[in-house]
């Protein structure tokens, strides 16, 4: 019996012995698995971070100094995609829709382009036009002679000023409801009462009476609305003054730094994708230092066709696109400065807040989007991308763009207006999105995004608030323009992506659910559960099949991981069958 006890531990020490070698090799296979999966899909050559799954490739700029993507069809050698978002514009808005000219000049006077603004808003003639025309026809009728050289009352110069009077109540009925225009219609009615006296007493003495009369009423209309005007005038001064920093904030003056590559991989440890991030560091112009560390523009490539959860609803992501989360933290606006540096100055108060309802301040994140003809060697001869401008330098070939319900827009021609970027079914899903395609290209690239935005306030509180696009064709490119509301302090989210129309990707199926929070990616297999009948002698019997997606991107480790468990266990199980035979042959 004791040679058997002996036997049983000798077997138990061998498989614990052997348990943690055969986890060591297990381990060793996965790791190596992962980077032959790595390697496969993501390598750099030439100052670019290269990006591949079967379908399409993406190319960043290695450093990350450009949030920049190029990306061509694996089957088209054609034709490749360029999109670069080139910066942020505060825009207010005096009209519901966005038109590309309501956006500020920052190299132009302020106050000229405020007053435009307003003029778009009220879609006519702003107050302060208004205003210079009533003193216009006031200056006419301070020169009207009611008494001629021969010393007669001039009828027909009484008739003018009367025809005056009643233009200038038509002008100052288009006032604002306030004192200043109860104050100029009563002085006008009492001139036109004074005219209408000496019209029908047309004397010399009464004219001389009436003139004094009316030349005091005149000066007191002047007073009044040179005053106004001021008042109006300084408004806009201090709506300037209070302005932090210029409306647009190009992305090309500052710097950019790549967070990751990193791996997005599953439960099991399979590598299904790769995410990382443009992060903006640091700023040339001092004042938009509040920007620093607060855009990301985070980004993630799959290798497999996934479905993502966004606003509580789901979006498939297939192998044919990159998705992009927009991230804007703490903007400061100038149009709450504006409002703030208001009660600074109670006199004018009144004209700043009138001036300020005029408008919807919003934020404007501009790109564009182009399609050049694709080099011999992409790696080297792209590099005219990284500069300024280097968009219009690459040969383009006969590219259309369209969208829903706009269809042969040539790059080359330019557009006068903004078109809104409509609903568009791509890669079955549908959403607003722009296509490029060229004549020589077997595919087209697209740009598209999510109508709405997730805004998280400091106190934790979420809105879900509404998103439009909108481009204008310049040049070689399309200009996109995508416009979110005002969101105060908040802090921003919005998914665009960028990619390939094509039927393969059309045909994908998802087999990951992907979750993120604040760069942090959860990925689940998704489970099919399948029910099939059978009739047997009569009686109907129904098996229900659960089938787990996922772990096609790489060998699943946690199968590796179960070799050294049975092996153990068949040892164990061996043992004992020993001891049991030994214990019946006694």
């Amino acid at each position: 019996m004791k040679k058997i006890i002996a036997k049983i531990l000798v077997v138990i020490l061998l498989s614990i012995i052997l348990t943690p070698l055969v986890f060591a090799q297990t381990s060793t296979t996965t790791t190596t698995t992962q980077q032959t999966t790595q390697q496969k899909h993501y390598y750099e050559r030439g100052g670019w971070k290269v990006f591949t799954n079967g379908i399409i490739t993406v190319l960043i700029v290695g450093n990350g100094s450009k949030p920049m993507f190029i990306w061509w069809y694996n089957k088209d050698n054609t034709t490749a995609y360029v999109f670069k978002y080139d910066g942020l514009a505060e825009i207010w808005l005096p009209t519901p829709q966005f038109k590309h000219i309501f956006m500020f000049n920052d190299e132009e006077d302020y106050q000229e382009q405020l007053h435009n603004l307003i003029k778009n808003a009220t879609h006519g003639k702003t107050t302060r036009e208004t205003l210079e025309d009533i003193i216009d026809n006031v200056k006419e009728l301070m020169k009207l002679k009611l008494v001629d050289e021969k010393g007669k009352v001039n009828t027909e110069e009484i008739d003018k000023a009367l025809s005056i009077i009643q233009n200038l109540k038509e002008k100052i009925n288009n006032l604002p409801q306030d004192d200043l225009k109860t104050q100029l219609l009563t002085k006008l009615n009492d001139i036109q009462t004074q005219l209408e006296n000496l019209k029908n007493n047309p004397t010399i003495s009464n004219a001389m009476k009436i003139k004094g009369e009316i030349a005091s009423l005149i000066s007191d209309i002047m007073k009044l609305l040179m005053d106004r005007l001021r008042m109006i005038v300084d408004a806009y001064r201090e709506i300037i003054m209070a302005f932090k920093h210029p409306f647009y904030f190009p992305f090309d003056a500052a710097k950019w730094s790549l967070i990751g590559p990193e791996n997005i991989t599953d439960e099991k440890g399979n590598i299904i994708g790769m995410q990382f991030s443009f992060n903006l560091t640091e700023v040339h112009d001092k004042r938009f230092k509040f920007a620093e560390g607060n855009i990301l523009i985070r980004n993630r490539f799959y290798f497999v066709p996934v479905q993502e959860k966004i606003n509580n609803q789901t979006m498939n992501i297939t192998r044919a696109e990159l998705k992009s989360d927009i991230i804007i933290k703490h903007w400061e606006w100038n149009f709450y400065e504006a409002m703030k540096h208001r009660h600074d100055n109670k006199t004018i108060e009144p004209f700043i807040i009138n001036i300020l309802s005029a408008f919807k301040p919003t934020l404007i994140l501009k790109a564009h989007f182009t399609a050049p003809r694709m080099p011999s060697d992409p790696y080297k001869d792209f590099n005219i991308l990284l500069k300024q401008g280097g968009e219009d330098e690459v040969s383009i070939g006969d590219v259309e763009v369209e969208t829903h319900g706009e269809h042969g827009l040539k790059l080359g021609v330019n557009m006068e207006n903004d078109t809104e970027i409509g609903e568009h079914e791509i890669n079955k899903v549908r959403m607003p999105g722009l296509i490029i395609k060229t004549s020589q290209g077997l595919v087209g690239g697209f740009f598209r995004f999510v109508p709405n935005a997730t805004v998280t306030y400091p106190n934790g509180t979420k809105e879900i608030v509404p998103v439009k696009g909108y481009f204008i064709l310049h040049g070689k490119h399309v200009t996109t323009f995508l416009v979110y509301p005002y969101f105060d302090n908040g802090t921003l989210e919005h998914d665009p992506s960028i990619g390939i129309e094509t039927p393969e990707a059309s045909q994908e199926t998802p087999v990951y659910q992907v979750s993120t929070s604040g760069g942090q990616v959860a990925v689940q297999p998704i489970v099919v559960t399948t029910t099939t009948s059978s009739v047997v002698g009569g009686l109907t019997t129904q098996v229900q099949t659960t089938t787990t997606q996922g772990g096609v991107a790489s060998t699943p480790a946690q199968q590796n991981y179960m070799i050294p468990v049975v092996i153990v266990t068949i040892v164990l199980l061996i043992t004992v069958m020993l001891v049991l035979r030994r214990r019946n042959n006694v």
